[in-house]
């Protein structure tokens, strides 16, 4: 049971563990997709001359990912278009055996990655007192954790009402900062499509009904997805601000220290007594020192020990040997 009042914020390395990819590979992705038409939805819903202009830009852009690609973009109908092959390209990926058996493994075969069981072994308490001392927030898309803690839950505590489990799970805030690939089916907000979590999306890839349907949940998707340009405030940034400002632990998980996504976080927030930590795996040099730079500005000490603060370790190696939750 977690006592104190605990903040994750989750970079892209929290979802490769189960097979998403990184932000780089998404965007190559999606250009290979686009350049050879391998999508009969994305096919469906952009022009000619929009699928020639989104590839060519794509084919010469600099930013390593997706998002910084579209944050950059003055075309909106580009940026609007990108959001929808975001969410083609990256529902596939939410598969429910590689958060609960299908775990990534090392080049030793071992898995040294799967943290979700982690974190649910420190959470496990009755389903009375469920946890309420923490909370995420996520620059990720996928929508994998909760569906992970949703669906632990109700083996766990079998028998309830879906309503228990869904009013249950709201005591612990996910919050996408760059929102996310539509609402979950337990998630349902009135007036809002749902998308289906693990959906076969090779089912009826060459039926009429099966790609109407999916065509469905890439659009609703798609609308979920936030792009925010520089120097925009992003929308949750008073509830973000909020969950900082209280928490006693921040742990950043394998995030990239990316000085926009970090400066946007940290935004007119200033801790004194809170213990911040965090995974820097296999980040380089020169990314670290960017990134120390901006937590010192955070949370103003001396005497960091950056090794043991911030070591080059993966999640669950974290989790389990450098902090106790």
């Amino acid at each position: 049971m977690i006592e104190q009042e605990t903040v994750l914020i989750l970079g892209a390395g929290a979802s490769l563990a189960y097979g998403f990819p990184d932000g780089e590979t998404l965007k190559n992705e999606i250009y290979d997709t686009l350049k050879n038409g391998r999508n009969k939805v994305l096919n469906e819903l952009a022009t000619s001359d929009l699928m020639r202009r989104i590839v060519n830009k794509l084919k010469y852009a600099p930013e390593y990912s997706m998002d910084e690609f579209l944050e950059h973009e003055e075309d909106e109908e580009i940026v609007e278009f990108g959001k929808k092959a975001i969410a083609a390209i990256l529902l596939p990926y939410e598969k429910e055996e590689t958060i609960f058996y299908n775990f990534i493994k090392n080049k030793e075969g071992e898995n040294n990655f799967h943290w979700y069981r982690h974190l649910w072994q420190k959470m496990n308490t009755s389903f009375e007192y469920l946890e309420k001392k923490l909370s995420v927030i996520t620059f990720n898309y996928d929508r994998s954790l909760e569906y992970f803690l949703f669906t632990a839950y109700k083996n766990k505590f079998p028998g309830r009402k879906e309503e228990d489990y869904k009013n249950k799970l709201k005591s612990i805030p996910i919050i996408h900062v760059y929102g996310k690939l539509g609402y979950l089916p337990w998630e349902f907000a009135e007036g809002e499509k749902t998308v289906t979590y693990d959906y076969d999306w090779d089912k009826a890839y060459d039926d009429n009904a099966g790609l109407y349907e999916q065509r469905s949940m890439i659009l609703t998707a798609s609308k979920q997805i936030k792009i925010v340009h520089e120097n925009e405030v992003i929308n949750e940034a008073p509830q973000i601000r909020t969950r900082l400002n209280y928490a006693e632990r921040i742990y950043f998980l394998g995030f990239g220290f990316n000085p926009i996504n970090l400066k946007r976080l940290i935004e007119n927030v200033k801790v004194s007594n809170c213990d911040i930590r965090g995974t820097m795996y296999e980040l380089d040099q020169k990314d670290k020192r960017e990134a120390q730079k901006i937590i010192k500005e955070f949370r103003p000490r001396t005497g960091w020990d950056w090794d043991l603060t911030f070591p080059n370790k993966t999640i669950k190696d974290f989790l389990s040997n450098h902090i106790t939750l």
